[in-house]
């Protein structure tokens, strides 16, 4: 970690002035943007002008997207929550009733999903709406990302929720969907989708869009401060959904963030990075439209960040409606930039050679960039599966020693993928996994690739006293993306050492891997490649390097146009990408992608 804070800020504001200046010469930004929407100054996540007194490194980069012309028309956007204020101006005549429902109260003749009550118990799914979709120059509040993208929701947070109505709810006519549902971010309980949520999220990303598949954007969670961990949330932890984290006004985690390896994204809405306020905090955050015509502007968490990347996926998905949910997977993977060298723990640069952070997962948002990416897209090839299960040794003894669990065990379990012949580049890895231990949160789960990538699925949790262990619970990392699966395969697990009594087992052991198969011609090609790269971990120098870079290219936009006889269709957020810009050693051509659609939880 760079420490040296004096040194950050100068490496930022050179790159500003190195950025800034050259804009200016090349005549690229000419053209301003101008709301009249009374919040519309404090939206430094969107573009970051430098009026805020915030380094103007730290945005979404939005502003060459609308310049051009993208701003999410045609494109659905559904808010699964507590419902939707939707007589609120800023959501004047794009609010969609065919596309919205109301789940909780099925004796409403017309499903309206309107507030039960119009309080801070009941304004979540408005200020993520808002975050997405608001409309902009009517004077009211401030501007979604997507202003000109249609908005709906399903009222559904506010009452008994089951495995059926919440799948009901991810069906419902849904082309975009933001959600936070699952279980409670104490740090205590875990909790994975149930039977009807798995199949109508397979039938979303199968048959939503016209088969190009719905995107599902999730919240990674905000129990950061309760020692929590995402990956214990099957649902933003799920592999049809797209998990979105937050970070602040110097690209650092909130203290509330959750960190997993599942989280594949994060964008920028305000927040303290340390628990104990013992920092300078300018108190920016999000701007949000409110209940009865109200407008916030202290809207944070990872509830406002994963509308933010909804927004910026509906912009995508205009650019490029042929998107598949897993092209656009693979362009935030592609885009995504590191977002700091204040903290630099914990980057990996895997075997597919992407970068990825349990906290930043391949970094933050670069909405100009995944744009242009879009408009010259290779679409990804059909998604494949392979399934490998530990079945143990022959040698009982042998079996009962290597899954035994007392305090301060570390044992490694083995299992081969030689046989996944059908996969040559991985996207999703979930370990499905059982174990009985009578502390469950003083257990750790890592998993290692064959190419060295460590993923730590499961942390200590000081919360959780459960006796119950778990049960085939699906663990998903991201961590794998563009490795090739065939070797063997690592599950270590770690007790703490305490003066418990404790006492468990391992009962199943599992992995299933989705991904690509490459032609013939591109594995011949990459051969030597794919089973050569290493994982490692970059050094302060590297890292440097690649942010740089990475920001400079950001700055270096060229978008075309937008066609406007060009037909657009929904955004979503899951894409898949073959190939990593390893920005310190070359920077390929930005030329991909071709219409997305996405849904936000």
């Amino acid at each position: 970690m760079i420490k040296n804070e004096i040194l950050k800020d100068s490496l930022d504001k050179n790159l500003e002035s190195e950025i800034y200046a050259k804009r200016n010469r090349q005549k690229q930004f000419n053209n301003e943007i101008i709301f009249n929407d009374e919040n519309y100054d404090k939206q430094w996540y969107l573009i970051n002008d430098g009026k805020m007194n915030l380094s103007r490194v730290h945005d979404i980069n939005l502003k060459e997207g609308w310049i051009k012309g993208f701003s999410g028309k045609n494109v659905s956007i559904v808010v699964i929550d507590d419902g939707l204020d939707h007589e609120h101006p800023d959501f004047k005549g794009k609010y969609r009733a065919d596309l919205s429902y109301d789940l909780n109260d099925e004796n409403d003749p017309n499903h309206d999903p309107m507030p039960a009550t119009f309080d801070n118990q009941n304004n979540h799914g408005t200020k993520c709406a808002g975050v997405a979709a608001a409309i902009g120059n009517n004077s009211v509040c401030g501007v979604g990302v997507a202003f000109n993208a249609q908005i709906g929701a399903i009222r559904v947070l506010d009452g008994a929720i089951t495995d059926l109505i919440e799948a009901r709810a991810l069906s419902y006519m849904s082309k975009f969907v933001d959600i936070k549902r699952g279980p409670r971010d104490d740090g205590a309980h875990m909790e994975y989708p149930g039977y009807f949520v798995n199949l109508a999220l397979e039938d979303g990303i199968k048959n939503g869009r016209n088969g190009k598949g719905t995107l599902y954007v999730w919240a990674s969670g905000n129990g950061g401060g309760n020692d929590d961990d995402c990956s214990c949330d099957g649902y933003a932890s799920h592999w049809n959904i797209i998990s979105i984290g937050s970070i602040n006004h110097k690209g650092l985690t909130p203290y509330f963030m959750e960190f997993c390896p599942s989280t594949m994204a994060v964008v920028y809405s305000g927040g303290q990075n340390n628990i104990n306020g013992d920092e300078d905090d300018p108190g920016v955050r999000v701007v949000a439209s409110d209940v009865r015509g109200k407008c916030t502007t202290t809207f944070q968490g990872t509830s406002s960040a994963a509308p933010l990347a909804a927004g910026a996926f509906a912009l995508v998905l205009e650019a490029n409606p042929r998107l598949t949910y897993r092209d656009v997977m693979h362009l935030i993977t592609k885009t995504a930039r590191i977002p700091n060298l204040e903290d630099i723990s914990g980057w990996i640069v895997n075997g597919g050679r992407f970068h990825v952070n349990e906290k930043y997962g391949f970094g933050v948002l670069d909405v100009a960039l995944m744009i242009q990416e879009a408009q010259n897209w290779n679409y990804v090839a059909e998604r494949m599966k392979c399934e490998v299960e530990y079945m143990g040794d022959f040698n009982l003894r042998v079996l009962l020693n290597l899954s035994q669990l007392k305090p301060g065990s570390k044992i490694a379990i083995k299992i081969s993928a030689q046989s996944c012949i059908t996969l040559d580049k991985l996207e999703h890895v979930v370990a499905n996994i059982s174990f009985e231990y009578s502390l469950r949160g003083n257990v750790k789960l890592t998993l290692i690739s064959p190419h060295g990538t460590p993923s730590e699925i499961l942390s200590f949790r000081k919360n959780d006293k459960s006796k119950k262990g778990i049960r085939n619970f699906p663990f998903m990392t991201l961590f794998n993306w563009g490795e090739n699966p065939r070797g063997t395969w690592k599950l270590i697990i770690e007790t703490k050492n305490d003066s418990s009594n404790s006492i468990g087992r391992l009962q199943h052991f599992s992995l299933i891997l989705y991904g690509t198969k490459q032609t013939y011609k591109r594995f011949m090609q990459q051969r030597y490649k794919d089973f050569k790269h290493m994982a490692f971990f970059p050094d302060k120098i590297t890292i440097q390097k690649i942010y740089e870079r990475e920001l400079i290219q950001s700055r270096e936009i060229k978008i075309s146009h937008k066609n406007l006889n060009q037909a657009v269709a929904f955004c979503w957020s899951y894409v898949s990408v073959s190939d990593l810009r390893y920005a310190f050693i070359k920077i390929p051509p930005s030329l991909l992608s071709k219409d997305v659609k996405f849904t936000i939880y």
